[in-house]
């Protein structure tokens, strides 16, 4: 499905902006840079480059780019998986040892799966004793294994129980207050993500493309910063300017545009986002081979965005972090507990494969490489579903979904995370906590033992080499917390 695609069982929310960015498509409004317009932008980017240059007008193409400067090197690739729509994080990572498990009624009834131990198939698989990993995110959708392969190699670590205080239950002001690392942002912080915030902060590595977002526009995680940082490639195999001419090349249109849109005032701005531009196309046009043998990668968005993501880094591409961002998260209904009637299972089925190809991929053709997923949604799904459609029919398990919610997993994967442990299962505030008001959002959550930002904060500090005096930088309105308070994700 389309970004801008109607989602008959997504929720008024999903679909009321769906339907917005459709009228605004045809209007020639679209929005970009994580929902600003052309005027927000323009008013922004005057700031950087100054009104007089930026009076002198962009070209249509501009919004879709911007590029990274030279600097010093990085060594360290950042990706952030963003599972919009906000997954059942009870469903993925089960606390099937809690003792209010089974006082879920409706959950036990509409989405269980056996416990740990069953010969079925679709029986959990334990991690610790206490929490058991569905069997799709384990096992993923072929015989080379899912999540759970990464685990028993020490390389997946993960986080339940966890968002940021005071979460929205709107599924795109969640998104972005996710991508600014910031629950209800203060007009300071609002409009700039903090991984643009960590480019501005740290020297870059000096090639081309030094952020990326798998899409045609930037993702809110990348959103705002300093002009020319980030880069949102949707296809990497078949980028370049779209739209050309018979016979006239790639370097001479850019250059062309250059020369029509630019003036004395912003002639070096031009220059160099021509020169960047092309030298873009030319990196990823040197790429041999964007479909490795003996990987198996599937056909879906994040199966061909790891895909590509794997083999630019193999390749010397610079890359110092990439957004990527698939949807279909938002189960309302049809959420199911199986392969057949479960649009969520066959989600974490393709998701667990594609991650366990990237991650095999990386530990055999670039054992040196140095990288790190972090993955996560905007929020989590409410604790125990309703038997009621809310139209006086009765919910099946076939037809069985749950809304929105608020503690969620994170997980953490790469060659750098100590794996092998739900980092946090000693704060897990049981499930007998939903009607409390302990960091929870409703009578119906998940309630969240962690601050999400405590492992985006240990990522930043120990593998991306930022400063720990920056960190508050990063992540402006947050107590950031000392080396000491550390949870232990990095090893």
């Amino acid at each position: 499905m389309s970004e801008f695609e109607f989602d008959r069982n997504a929720c008024r929310d999903y679909n009321t902006v769906a339907r917005r960015a459709r009228r605004a498509r045809k209007k020639q409004q679209l929005q970009f840079w994580g929902g600003m317009n052309r005027r927000q932008f323009m008013g922004r980017s005057a700031a950087t480059v100054g009104a007089a240059a930026m009076a002198s007008g962009l070209p249509s193409w501009f919004p879709e780019c911007t590029f990274a400067d030279n600097g010093g090197p990085s060594n360290h690739t950042f990706i952030f998986i963003h599972l919009f729509g906000g997954p059942d994080g009870l469903a993925m990572i089960s606390p099937y040892n809690d003792p209010d498990w089974f006082s879920l009624t409706a959950r036990q009834q509409l989405l269980s799966v056996p416990l740990p131990g069953s010969p079925d198939p679709l029986a959990l698989v334990d991690l610790d004793g206490f929490s058991g990993m569905s069997g799709a995110l384990a096992r993923g959708s072929s015989q080379l294994g899912g999540l759970k392969n990464i685990w028993d190699a020490g390389d997946l670590c993960i986080a339940m129980g966890c968002t940021l205080p005071l979460q929205s239950y709107s599924h795109f002001s969640a998104e972005f207050w996710v991508g600014q690392s910031t629950p209800r942002p203060g007009p300071g912080v609002v409009g700039e993500s903090m991984l643009a915030r960590y480019l501005e902060r740290t020297p870059s590595s000096g090639g081309p493309i030094r952020a990326m977002s798998v899409a045609s526009n930037l993702h809110d995680h990348l959103l705002g910063g300093l002009p020319f940082q980030a880069l949102p490639i949707s296809n990497a195999e078949n980028f370049g300017v779209d739209g050309l001419p018979g016979g006239v090349s790639e370097s001479d249109w850019v250059n062309t545009l250059v020369n029509m849109y630019g003036n004395q005032n912003i002639a070096s701005e031009w220059e160099e986002l021509s020169a960047v531009t092309q030298d873009a196309i030319n990196l990823l046009d040197m790429v041999p081979n964007w479909n490795p043998a003996g990987y198996n990668f599937d056909g879906t968005y994040v199966g061909s965005a790891l895909r590509r993501i794997a083999v630019m880094l193999n390749e010397g591409v610079s890359l110092e972090t990439v957004t990527v961002r698939p949807g279909g998260w938002d189960t309302h209904n049809n959420q199911g507990n199986n392969r057949l009637t479960g649009a969520m299972w066959l989600l974490m089925e393709s998701l667990a494969l594609n991650i366990h190809e990237f991650w095999r991929y990386m530990t055999t053709e670039c054992p040196n490489k140095a990288w790190t997923i972090y993955m996560t949604g905007e929020f989590g799904r409410e604790a125990d579903p309703e038997f009621s459609d809310g139209m006086g029919g009765q919910v099946t398990p076939d037809t069985a979904g749950t809304d929105h919610g608020y503690g969620t997993n994170i997980f953490m994967i790469g060659p750098r995370i100590c794996g092998g442990q739900v980092v946090n299962l000693g704060l897990w505030p049981g499930l007998g906590s939903l009607h409390s008001a302990y960091f929870c959002g409703g009578n119906n959550d998940v309630c969240a033992n962690t601050d999400s930002r405590i492992y985006l904060v240990e990522i930043m500090d120990r593998l991306m080499g930022v400063n720990h005096q920056d960190l508050p930088f990063l992540f402006p309105e947050y107590n950031v917390p000392s080396p000491a308070e550390y949870h232990g994700v990095v090893c």
